[in-house]
């Protein structure tokens, strides 16, 4: 399980992550490379001022992705002001 907060500034992270995962960032960018196929994990993005890139895809005018069923690996990921990109290494 990971919490992690930054009112300024981006966050990027390369790696694994288990569990749940909630990550906010208040003005910056949420950057994770997994290394976990994307079929392990569930996810509910959602930006206020900026864009989400899911796997390669760029999801043009969304603030919101969501995968509906929730898995044991979860990403909660949002930024109020910046991108969040989510890509995976396998």
């Amino acid at each position: 399980m990971l919490h992690l907060r930054a009112n300024s500034g981006s966050i990027k992270i390369n790696g694994d992550l288990t569990g749940e995962t909630v990550i906010h960032a208040g003005f910056g960018n949420i950057d994770l490379t997994l290394t976990r196929e994307k079929t392990e994990f569930s996810y509910d993005i959602t930006v206020r001022f900026g864009n989400i890139s899911f796997d390669g895809q760029r999801m043009r005018d969304q603030t919101t992705l969501t995968s509906g069923t929730i898995f044991e690996n979860h990403l909660k990921l949002s930024s109020s002001s910046g991108d969040v990109k989510v890509s995976f290494d396998k």
